[in-house]
């Protein structure tokens, strides 16, 4: 005879988890997200259709509306330099928005890049009559941080079964290991890294100018030119959306208050990430390192650093991605002039290096 046998299952909050802050919450429930990827998936695909639609679109407005009316009592020439001008931003956000997509920073074990060799080696049964000159356990190379000079040891990561460069971490997003990391961005999609952190922040300084900068002229238009008498409730996005459906706003009007939401919401997003990150590379470190405070000393000047993340001439990538003229000096995997500081204190930093 059959006996059904009912599972009770706990819906109860651990025990443990009751007492926890808003902020230890939060950071148990980003942890299960990271798990699925679903959260993040959608995420991708609302920044692709919003950007989609943003850019096209807001050319169209600045070609058709806001030039010919802000500047109608300028020479013709003038305003054909300006349409050449926008369209150049435009074509520069969105070469450097796919350089960031495209250019791969996982490392991963490949034809051309399999085990790495020669930084130290694992011995399951060394020999009784000598101890391997360096052995790796947990991050630490002969049990402490100091034996390389200084240098930053290779790491094992366990979640991708491989050997790991210095500065280079695991991504929970990605799902892989990237190459001297310094953050995942939610808005691009990708993990921020060697291989595309010059195309980042030349991304994020066009993000200022098609963002804040925009903003200014299409405030002006709507307040000079279509906008007098009218109240400000239709700036609400909802609002404006409604009326504009219904026909008590014109199209054209409806987009530019929809594009001055999304251009001020991108401009202080670029604006952040720009200064945030000229300062950070200025320093020779990555927002990882300090986030995590690891003990990273860099010993080579400003223009040094600059070099490293953008290549010779750096200030040309602001005008047109220059990977191909002028690489990166550094190779990801090894970094002159940065050491670990041998005055801080390694123990709570080993288990993130």
């Amino acid at each position: 005879m059959a006996v059904n046998r009912a599972v009770k299952i706990d819906l109860e909050e651990p025990k443990d988890e009751k007492n926890l802050s808003l902020m230890e919450k939060w950071r148990r429930h980003v942890e299960k997200k990271k798990k699925t990827g679903h959260d993040i998936r959608i995420a991708k695909i609302i920044i692709t259709c919003l950007l989609t639609f943003q850019i096209p679109s807001q050319l169209f407005i600045f070609m058709c509306y806001i030039i010919p009316n802000l500047f109608a009592d300028y020479d013709p020439w003038v305003q054909y330099y300006l349409k050449v001008l926008v369209v150049m931003f435009c074509l520069e956000f969105c070469a450097n928005y796919l350089c960031v997509k495209l250019y791969d920073t996982k490392y991963r074990k490949s034809r051309d890049n399999p085990q790495p060799q020669g930084i130290y080696e694992r011995w399951n049964n060394p020999p009784d009559k000598f101890v391997p000159l360096l052995i790796h356990t947990n991050g630490v190379t002969n049990g402490h941080l100091g034996d390389n000079h200084g240098a930053i040891p290779w790491t094992y990561c366990d979640i991708c079964k491989l050997d790991i460069p210095p500065r280079a971490h695991h991504c929970d997003f990605c799902k892989a290991c990237v190459l001297k990391r310094d953050h995942h961005c939610f808005m691009v999609g990708t993990c921020i890294g060697y291989k595309n952190q010059r195309y980042f922040v030349v991304m994020a300084f066009y993000t200022i100018i098609c963002g804040l900068i925009a903003a200014v002229f299409t405030f002006n238009y709507l307040d000079h030119i279509d906008w007098h008498g009218t109240p400000w409730t239709d700036f609400f996005l909802p609002i404006t959306m409604y009326r504009t459906v219904f026909g008590d706003i014109p199209l054209h009007i409806g987009l530019m208050i929809y594009h001055l939401h999304v251009e001020l919401l991108f401009g202080a997003l670029g604006f952040f990430y720009f200064t945030s990150q000229m300062l950070i590379i200025a320093q020779g470190k990555t927002l990882y390192e300090l986030a995590k405070d690891v003990p990273i000393r860099n010993s080579n000047t400003v223009n040094s650093n600059f070099v490293s993340v953008f290549g010779n001439f750096w200030g040309f990538n602001f005008i047109f991605p220059m990977q191909i003229l002028f690489r990166q000096k550094d190779n990801g995997t090894k970094w002159d002039g940065v050491k670990l500081d041998h005055n801080a204190n390694y123990e709570k930093n080993v288990d993130i290096l």
